[in-house]
C-alpha cells in the first residue's frame, strides 16, 4: 500500500505474488494492480519506482528517462518470462494520461495484462487485435510488451462498460 510517499507492506503471503496501489501526478489517482510472481519480481518493481519518482516531483519525461536508464543498468530486471497482472478493481480511479494534461475518466475497464520481452499475439496463440485484447510497448519501445484483454466484469462481479469503438 502507498503511505505518503512510500509503499508499505500490508500482509505477507508465500506464493510470491503481490498488490500495490499505485499513483499518477493528478490528485486522486489510483491505480490498484496484482502481479504473479514474476511480475512482482520485476513489472511491479518498476511500477513502483515510477510511482516514487512522481511523488518526488518528476515529470513524467524525466520518469521515463530513469526508468530506461535503471533497466540498462540492471538494477530494473526485466521478466524472464511472461508474467500476468490484473486491475479489476471497480475504485480505480485513472486519468487518460499520466501528464498534466491528463484528465480523470474514472475507472477505464477491468482487464488482464501479460507481460514480456518480445511478446506476442502469436507468441501467447491469439489472433489478430480485436476490442478485448492488444499489444502495446512499454518503456523500452519494442522490448518489453504487455498484451492486455478485457474482461466483462469487475471484482465485486458488477457489470464493466462496453468499450466505446
Amino acid at each position: 500500500m502507498l503511505r505518503g510517499a512510500e509503499f508499505v507492506k500490508v500482509h505477507s503471503g508465500t506464493s510470491g505474488a503481490a498488490c500495490i496501489v499505485v499513483r499518477d501526478l493528478h490528485e486522486g489517482s489510483r491505480y490498484p494492480i496484482c502481479f504473479d510472481a514474476e511480475g512482482a519480481r520485476t513489472v511491479m518493481r518498476r511500477e513502483m519506482m515510477e510511482t516514487t519518482l512522481r511523488i518526488g516531483g518528476k515529470t513524467e519525461d524525466e520518469v521515463r528517462v530513469a526508468v530506461k536508464a535503471a533497466v540498462a543498468a540492471g538494477a530494473l530486471p526485466l521478466p524472464s518470462r511472461p508474467s500476468v497482472a490484473y486491475m479489476m478493481s471497480p475504485r480505480q480511479v485513472l486519468f487518460s494520461s499520466p501528464d498534466k494534461d491528463g484528465v480523470r475518466v474514472g475507472a477505464w475497464q477491468p482487464h488482464v495484462m501479460m507481460t514480456g520481452v518480445g511478446l506476442t499475439r502469436e507468441a501467447i496463440g491469439f489472433g489478430p487485435e480485436s476490442d478485448y485484447q492488444y499489444v502495446q510497448a512499454g518503456g523500452e519501445t519494442g522490448t518489453l510488451h504487455e498484451f492486455v484483454v478485457l474482461v466483462p466484469v469487475w471484482s465485486d462481479g458488477t457489470p464493466a462498460p462496453v468499450p466505446a469503438r
